[in-house]
């Protein structure tokens, strides 16, 4: 879901990642999808490779609740029998309303819990949650990402049980077979996380990591692969910290895999997630992964086996 102002690109969340990474694979599913996604996105010429079905759906804003009638029409004009969004909250509304105009069915993916949402305040939270409810409520199906997030939308009360399906996030391996990391014929050890550059990755952590890691004397390199609006701050904040030759930001990366090669650890200090998609990558590279213990991460990471659990 677009939240920049018209004419800016727009960053790739996990919801446009996990499309991007499926969208080879629907036909084989019997499913022909008709993709509605601005053209302003980064992932556009991804979806438009495909030769699937695609739309330039420009929305605005996550509130912008008149584009209901607009995504309805498409969903008229392409014939599609199913909605399926994956948030946030206010965009499930606004595809639960298309879907009662154009009167389709609608599934609602639901990898994050509003209430995990700790960098949002309490005030907009709390809207959220109501929205939220409304959305859930409407949908014919939903879906939850990981075990943890299926038991909390039946415990919460907004979904009943009949409605609920576990579709675990996945990737295709096949993409990450052959990755020669070269053992051995570096001198630095590079630790990295993937995600854009916001708030919920919480980058100033892995910043300090980082710092930490170098100051006890260990030859420790940074590698930063994404955007998003925190870069200026977070280039400071590394200079400030002493690191300006030590962590390079690499930006956003339409294939993943190539930087993930150049990594020996994958730090990922994210406040709040679903099933992360990033952590799947990773572990598909062969990286030992410590992570902060939110959502599903332990349904990810085992302890001591393939990486590490943190608070």
């Amino acid at each position: 879901a677009p939240t920049a102002q018209l004419g800016q690109q727009i960053g790739v969340n996990g919801p446009e990642r996990r499309s991007a990474n499926l969208v080879r694979r629907w036909r084989e599913l019997t499913i022909t999808p008709i993709i509605a996604y601005p053209r302003r996105g980064r992932l556009w010429e991804v979806f438009a490779r495909s030769g699937e079905a695609l739309v330039d759906f420009e929305i605005g804003s996550k509130w912008a609740f008149h584009r209901v009638f607009k995504l309805a029409g498409i969903v008229r004009d392409q014939r599609a029998r199913v909605i399926h969004t994956q948030g946030p909250a206010s965009l499930d509304l606004i595809a639960a309303l298309a879907a009662r105009v154009a009167r389709c069915r609608l599934i609602v993916s639901r990898p994050v819990m509003i209430e995990d949402m700790v960098t949002y305040s309490i005030a907009r939270r709390f809207v959220y949650r109501l929205v939220d409810r409304v959305g859930l409520r409407m949908a014919h199906l939903v879906v939850a990402v990981s075990e943890q997030g299926r038991d909390r939308l039946a415990a919460s009360g907004a979904v009943s049980r009949e409605k609920l399906r576990l579709v675990r996030n996945g990737v295709d391996i096949a993409r990450f077979r052959g990755i020669d990391r070269k053992q051995g014929s570096r001198r630095e050890i590079v630790v990295g996380m993937t995600a854009q550059l916001t708030a919920q990755k919480a980058w100033p952590d892995f910043l300090s990591v980082i710092a930490g890691l170098r100051q006890k004397g260990l030859p420790v390199r940074g590698l930063i692969v994404g955007s998003g609006p925190l870069r200026d701050e977070l280039v400071a904040l590394a200079g400030k910290m002493g690191l300006a030759e030590s962590v390079e930001f690499a930006g956003f990366q339409e294939d993943v895999v190539p930087w993930l090669a150049r990594m020996d650890l994958f730090l990922f200090t994210s406040r709040w997630e679903g099933l992360s998609v990033a952590v799947i990558e990773a572990m598909a590279s062969g990286l030992p992964v410590v992570a902060t213990d939110v959502a599903a991460i332990r349904e990810q990471v085992v302890e001591g086996e393939n990486g590490f659990v943190c608070e």
